[in-house]
């Protein structure tokens, strides 16, 4: 007996099992579950295995139409079968999806939405005289779909983060921490302080609603520069005496960064764009002043290895701060 055979009897067995089965009877769930295994366990054709689910996702409406979670399973498999160079029918399995929009997950029905999107503009593109656009309502959710995805990475890298710092925080406040090894730290915090990953984001987790935390530029600034740079600052002059890389820290994220960020901003003014002014920002940012100097030892700076979600390890901090990040007298 072939597979494409012993899978034809499997599939008409299935038939005869669940046609009995009446809406909403729980008995059905482990032939439904099982037949989906099944199906994609099988070594037969693709076309087959989207045949025989589409067959399921007829018996799962039949028997649980409030189950969108599942549904929406089987036809995310369904669509990453599929294939045609037949827009309409990518189109349908998204109008499909878009039917479970007011009770699914948008990571179930909108994922489905954004890759036979993306799948149907492939089409489009190839053929534009002859393929419309996707419809819009559906362009929409593929694109809510990308945001949607685009947050939640933000969020995870921000929970890394989050938790590398707290890490390196409780280091920082031990009285008997090396100062070099203090440094390399908050080198290490102000580069994960990245404002792609907090801005704009709200820490939805806090048991509180008032204790939420609403990040922000102005936020994450005042934390880079109030707490890491003045802490910086306050170890290379107390502990180091080094006024040479204290200033570096007050260059870094005072007046070097914000002073740089708003001159720039106003050359793109009406007012501020004029020869006379774009000569002045070049002779302040890119010779021999202190601006330039702290941007030379930002880029030697960000080309050190730095520690990241690991265990911290002393030897290996002070080993690299000797390379050059920090010079003491």
């Amino acid at each position: 007996m072939t597979e494409d055979e012993r899978f034809d009897i499997l599939s008409k067995s299935f038939k005869v099992a669940s046609t009995p089965h009446k809406e909403g009877d729980e008995a059905a769930w482990s032939l439904l579950t099982n037949r989906q295994h099944e199906i994609m366990d099988a070594e037969v054709s693709k076309e087959k295995k989207v045949e025989a689910l589409n067959y399921l996702l007829n018996e799962i409406d039949r028997i649980f139409p409030q189950s969108h979670k599942f549904y929406c399973q089987i036809l995310q498999q369904c669509l990453q079968l599929t294939q045609t160079k037949e827009p309409w029918i990518l189109e349908f399995i998204a109008k499909q999806a878009y039917m479970h929009k007011r009770y699914a997950d948008i990571s179930d029905y909108g994922k489905i939405i954004h890759d036979a999107g993306k799948k149907y503009e492939t089409l489009q593109k190839l053929d534009p005289e002859n393929i419309e656009h996707f419809p819009k309502y559906l362009a929409d959710i593929k694109t809510a779909y990308k945001k949607y995805i685009n947050n939640q990475k933000k969020n995870y890298e921000r929970e890394i983060r989050e938790e590398r710092l707290r890490e390196i925080d409780f280091y920082l406040n031990e009285v008997t921490s090396d100062s070099l090894e203090k440094l390399h730290l908050i080198d290490e915090a102000l580069e994960l302080l990245q404002e792609k990953y907090f801005v704009n984001v709200k820490d939805n987790k806090k048991d509180n609603k008032e204790d939420e935390i609403k990040y922000n530029r102005t936020l994450i600034n005042d934390i880079k520069e109030n707490y890491y740079c003045k802490h910086a600052e306050q170890i290379c002059r107390e502990e180091l005496f080094d006024e040479d890389t204290a200033k570096y820290y007050e260059q870094d994220l005072g007046f070097y960064k914000y002073e740089k960020n708003a001159d720039q901003a106003f050359l793109h003014t009406k007012e501020g764009n004029t020869e006379e002014n774009k000569r002045k920002y070049m002779k302040k940012y890119h010779s021999g002043t202190p601006f330039a100097e702290a941007k030379s030892i930002i880029i030697r700076r960000k080309k050190m290895p730095v520690v990241f979600n690991e265990k911290i390890n002393a030897a290996t901090l002070l080993k690299k701060r000797a390379k050059g990040c920090c010079r003491s007298t």
